[in-house]
């Protein structure tokens, strides 16, 4: 990737972190990541940023010659992004976050040059965030994201745990609207976990500053929120409000921006279980996984080791699905913690009455 100076920091408006990039492509939202670390945000007569064709190129990840430079210079400068007012709630403004690109030929260079710059409306947007708050990271971070999904997480995570929300919780609705997850199947919480929110925190844990997870937020059979555990594991740069973090004192620095060591990932975290137990949380269906887990092997001692993982997946669906889907009509009150009742019965009842695998997972 050309000119990512491993200090080069973004000052992101509170603004422009909750706006809503519908149509941006993750290479156009890495362009947009370049152009706010090279401008002054306090200074607007810096909003013209200059570009060379193969810079240009390359943080939108394309190939493009002089001869269809200008259609995907147009395309660019013409997406338009809601901006929250942030005098009214739900009061928004559309506009394109650029207003004008200059394309011109330097014949000493041998070289096009690309100079953005802001739409004069949105220069608040950019250049006064003392006022409107902002978040600052370095660029490093998400100039390499491949998901448009995870820039824009990355940055409302940072947003939220920098004015002191530990545990962010989010709404499904508000996270789709967020990350422009607008695909008709991302309706569907399966969906839209497998294919944005793992992908996101996939990219930001190996790519960022953050280590990040989160668990389901579920009232009756629906997940309703996503609720984020975020811990800052580098270097103290910087909050959500502009103070800097200064110094090389770890006792300086705020326990929420300590480094922390990764956690090492359970033997069931990586289990699909919103597919298996879709009311559950991961947390409860890792607790019945580890309570099976006890027991299959005195259950089914020449079981495969390798197949222990499966087999225990496979009694669980199974008991979900006998326990508490097809024992729901049978029941007069619907269950208050069905996690819960689904732990005790299991373990009151024989792992035969729910396991289904065959042969195969035996020595």
């Amino acid at each position: 990737m050309s000119d990512i100076k491993g200090g080069n920091l973004i000052e992101k408006s509170r603004p422009l972190v909750w706006a809503k990039f519908r149509d941006y492509t993750a290479g156009e939202l890495r362009l947009l990541e370049v152009y706010l670390s090279r401008i002054n945000p306090r200074d607007p007569e810096t909003s013209a940023v200059r570009f060379t064709l193969k810079e240009y190129c390359d943080f939108l990840d394309i190939k493009i010659n002089s001869r269809n430079l200008k259609a995907q210079v147009k395309h660019f400068v013409s997406n338009s992004v809601e901006v929250p007012r942030g005098d009214k709630a739900g009061s928004y403004d559309i506009y394109p976050l650029f207003d004008q690109a200059s394309v011109e030929f330097d014949y000493k260079l041998a070289n096009f040059f690309i100079t953005l710059s802001c739409n004069p409306k949105l220069r608040p947007v950019f250049f006064d965030i003392a006022e409107k708050g902002y978040v600052r990271y370095r660029l490093r971070y998400t100039a390499s994201m491949k998901s448009q999904y995870s820039i824009l997480l990355y940055s409302i995570l940072r947003d939220m745990i920098g004015r002191g929300i530990k545990t962010p919780e989010i709404t499904v609705e508000k996270l789709r609207e967020q990350l422009g997850a607008n695909e008709p199947s991302y309706n569907e919480y399966r969906y839209l976990r497998k294919r944005v929110l793992d992908v996101a925190v996939k990219e930001i844990n190996e790519l960022s500053d953050l280590q990040v997870d989160y668990e389901r937020v579920i009232i009756g059979h629906k997940v309703v929120s996503v609720k984020f555990n975020v811990h800052q594991h580098t270097e103290p740069v910087i909050d959500a409000e502009s103070s800097e973090v200064s110094g090389s004192s770890l006792k300086d620095v705020p326990e929420s921006q300590r480094p922390v060591k990764k956690a090492r990932r359970g033997a069931y975290e990586d289990v699909d279980w919103a597919s298996i137990a879709p009311t559950l949380t991961d947390k409860q269906c890792i607790e019945i996984a580890k309570s099976v887990a006890k027991r299959i092997k005195d259950k089914y001692p020449n079981i495969k080791q390798n197949k222990k993982k499966d087999a225990v997946a496979n009694i669980v669906e199974n008991a979900y699905r006998i326990i508490i889907v097809d024992g729901e009509a049978e029941r007069k009150e619907p269950l208050t913690n069905p996690g819960g009742y689904l732990f005790k019965t299991i373990e009151k009842t024989d792992l035969d009455d729910y396991a289904t695998f065959d042969d195969s997972f035996l020595k």
